[in-house]
């Protein structure tokens, strides 16, 4: 006998309730638990240090208040995690509003109320990096033309600053400051004269390159903002093509990415900013947060906005907290060297990557991306390298130009200012390749370089520090590496074979879980999958010399394991001197030599 269901009997579920995201919205304050035995426990709040008594059954309906919903909502999810409650909806909701007239649920409009507050921003100070030729005439135009004109123009190499743009720099009161090979070396031996506990630190601070120089530009902008352009990023600044709204308040999702197919696409992809594109660049840098949530500004947050977050994931918006710095996006060339982040995309920039093969077969060449939010960004921390700083507290050095070197600058930036928020800015500049085309590169298994290593490595200590200075918070991170420094060369070369092996693991996990996930996938995505895999696992167990990116292919492992001890001792010794050399800007206000 057939077995058959009389679809036309069975009833239609319930409709999914649908919850008003723009009505008032509570979330549980943050506490700590107490437990008192028995029935009764006691909250202690981490604001204010308020301590409640309570049951151990009304805490665990205020545990599941942990994120902005209304009370409606609330109520809903108690009763579907507590099944003895059926019925009780009302006495439930009666709780919550108790819990509400305690403090112990936080409105969304006294939260987003306590973090208001203004304060002026600095002047700024433009620093422009530049190894081949004069600054672009774009720049020095926008800085001479400024709703509100930079303090200071820094000009970082020995072709100078065109007359004609000198000119009108000046005629608007702006002071410019060449900086050639002679004036730097004179002012670096001055501020080793001046800071002589830190003279050994200054060659790996202050070397001849991108990092060295931003350094350097730091410094300078002591008790200021900065506002750094390093020769590649070039005018004009546009909005992203799919530009939205508002601000996310606590982004944790990837920046997503669009493939085009001619480098001049992606360039003018966008549209372009109206007016001034230095104010549109430092636009909230150095800012206090609330300044930046207001109703009248251009990232304007309503309670809406705060749906389904947690109080104790947004510690960046604190009172207190002032944006640390701001990131744009860029389009052009990409920001990453290798080729394994295509593969790891999210999947609505995976469908554009392998969409075209044509344009997959010449992004994996060199891509021709538009990479920025559509929407602006409030981050606790940055992976990426900023364009505009807050130099008003201390700001940690930078160690090199690489992806991972950028995300050791933002574990240092959060690491001795945790409540300092990053804002990325939907905006892009335009950015030329700097690197040849891989069309005869094959694939190559991970392999991070140092800034990666240390900042996994830094991370858990990072979360333990207590101290309010940035100072001594740095000083605490720098005695962590003068430890690792100072092991045996079995550790360093065991400790590099160790995370070389957990990198390569973990992205073949996640391209598996990439790969099963995407069943739609074309062939040529997938046969580039599995060669990544395959390559990635072969450099698993080949037992090799455990060498860095960037590093010598002559090294073998009791080499690799020299380098790690020596670079390591570096950076230590830089973070060492750092405070003091930040501490003689501040009180010197960084003046240059003649010379």
């Amino acid at each position: 006998m057939e077995f058959q269901i009389d679809f036309g009997n069975v009833p239609a579920p319930a409709p999914a309730p649908t919850f008003d995201r723009a009505g008032p919205l509570f979330a549980a304050a943050p506490g700590v638990l107490l437990p008192l035995g028995g029935d009764e426990v006691v909250l202690r709040l981490r604001a204010g240090g308020s301590h409640h008594v309570m049951t151990r059954d009304v805490f665990e309906a205020l545990a599941r208040c942990s994120a902005f919903r209304g009370l409606d909502q609330h109520v809903a999810d108690i009763l579907a995690a507590q099944p003895a409650l059926s019925g009780r909806g009302a006495a439930v909701r009666a709780v919550l509003e108790q819990l509400v007239g305690r403090g112990l649920l936080v409105s969304a409009d006294d939260w987003l109320r306590a973090t208001t507050g203004s304060a002026p921003a600095a002047a700024p100070q433009v620093a422009i990096r530049h190894a081949n030729g004069a600054p672009g005439a774009a720049w020095l135009d926008a800085l001479a033309s400024a709703q509100v004109p930079p303090a200071r123009v820094i000009v970082f190499g020995d072709d100078g600053v065109p007359a004609d743009a000198l000119a009108r720099l000046r005629a608007r009161g702006i002071a410019v400051l060449g900086i050639g090979a002679a004036r730097r070396r004179a002012w670096l031996e001055r501020l080793a004269r001046a800071v002589p506990g830190a003279a050994a630190a200054i060659p790996s601070l202050f070397s001849d390159d991108e990092a060295g120089t931003r350094n350097l530009a730091s410094l300078l902008a002591a008790n200021g903002r900065l506002l750094w352009l390093d020769g590649r990023a070039s005018l004009p600044l546009h909005h992203a093509p799919a530009l939205q709204p508002g601000l996310e308040l606590a982004a944790t999702t990837a920046v997503p990415v669009s493939f085009h197919a001619r480098f001049e696409d992606a360039l003018s992809a966008g549209q372009a900013v109206a007016g001034d594109p230095v104010a549109a660049l430092l636009a909230g840098c150095g800012e206090p947060v609330g300044a930046v949530l207001a109703e009248d500004g251009p990232w304007a947050v309503s309670r809406a906005d705060l749906y389904g977050l947690e109080p104790a994931a947004l510690a960046h918006l604190a009172p207190q907290a002032r944006i640390a710095a701001v990131v744009a996006g860029q389009r052009g060339a990409a920001r990453e060297a290798g080729r394994e982040w295509l593969f790891l995309l999210d999947a609505a920039s995976r469908e554009r990557f392998w969409s075209d093969r044509d344009l997959y077969l010449r992004t994996l060449d060199q891509p021709s991306v538009w990479h920025g939010p559509s929407r602006a960004r409030l981050q606790a921390r940055t992976l990426e390298s900023p364009l505009a700083f807050d130099a008003g507290a201390m700001l940690p050095p930078l160690f090199g130009r690489e992806a991972g070197d950028a995300a050791l600058w933002g574990l240092l930036l959060h690491a001795i200012r945790p409540l300092d928020p990053v804002l990325h800015a939907p905006l892009a500049l335009a950015v030329a390749p700097d690197r040849p085309s891989r069309t005869s590169a094959g694939w190559a298994p991970e392999t991070p370089g140092l800034g990666a290593l240390l900042t996994d490595l830094l991370a858990p200590r990072a979360s333990e520090l207590r101290a309010a200075a940035p100072a001594a918070r740095l000083q605490a991170l720098a005695a962590s590496l003068r430890d690792l420094a100072g092991a045996p060369p079995a550790t360093h070369a065991e400790l590099l074979s160790e995370y070389l092996g957990f990198c390569r693991a973990d992205l073949v996990a996640r391209l598996q879980s990439t790969f099963l996930a995407a069943a739609d996938a074309p062939v040529h995505w997938q046969a580039d999958v599995r060669a990544l895999v395959e390559a990635n696992g072969r450099a698993l167990i080949a037992g090799s010399a455990p060498r860095l990116a960037g590093w010598p292919q002559s090294l073998d492992e009791a080499g690799c394991a020299a380098r790690l001890a020596q670079d390591v001792a570096a950076i230590a010794g830089a973070l060492e001197g750092w405070p003091a050399l930040w501490q003689h800007a501040v009180e010197s206000g960084a003046a240059l030599p003649d010379a």
